[in-house]
């Protein structure tokens, strides 16, 4: 099995923002039956509702494309990866909340992700590069990872800087 070096994160925008998009689009393909002005709302829902962002690895130039695909493009600039020595599995949260206008909550979406990430060295610099829903598939791709990218999958473990120790020391 080898790691997948083309990842996908998902749309750009949240769902309300989608489901608009789909509106505009909609009222685009409509107005361009009349005249010509809807082909920007179009291209505007189009954007909202079909982009998505990704990250794209070339272990051998040792780089990375964050991108944001739209219309078969992958739009973003190679970076060189010389800065992240260590693999690491990182778990989060990403949910979305409407509110009446009572303000009163209600989580319209919850989802709980295994985030494979490239850390610096003390593990303040995080960069995404795979997503996954199962902890043992992100294990199993965080392995390869590391292979494909010659880097070590290690714990996530920080290191205080000396001001914050300075802090700390100063409450006790």
């Amino acid at each position: 099995m080898q790691a997948s070096l083309d990842n996908n994160f998902g749309k750009v925008f949240p769902p309300a923002v989608v489901y608009g998009s789909y509106l505009i689009f909609a009222l685009g393909i409509y107005s361009t039956l009349f005249n010509f002005f809807g082909l920007l709302f179009i291209l505007l829902g189009a954007f909202g509702a079909f982009a998505r962002n990704g990250m794209l690895l070339n272990p051998e130039k040792d780089s990375y494309k964050s991108y944001t695909w739209f219309l078969g493009l992958k739009l973003g600039s190679w970076q060189s990866m010389a800065g992240y020595s260590d693999l690491s599995i990182l778990k989060s949260k990403q949910s979305t909340k409407a509110y009446s206008r009572a303000m009163i909550e209600a989580e319209t979406s919850n989802e709980e992700f295994y985030d494979i990430y490239l850390l610096s060295k003390n593990h303040r610099k995080k960069l995404l590069i795979k997503r996954s829903t199962l902890y043992d598939q992100a294990k199993i791709e965080a392995e390869l990872l590391a292979q494909a990218l010659n880097r070590p999958l290690v714990p996530y473990q920080p290191q205080l800087s000396a001001a914050t120790q300075a802090r700390r020391a100063r409450r006790r």
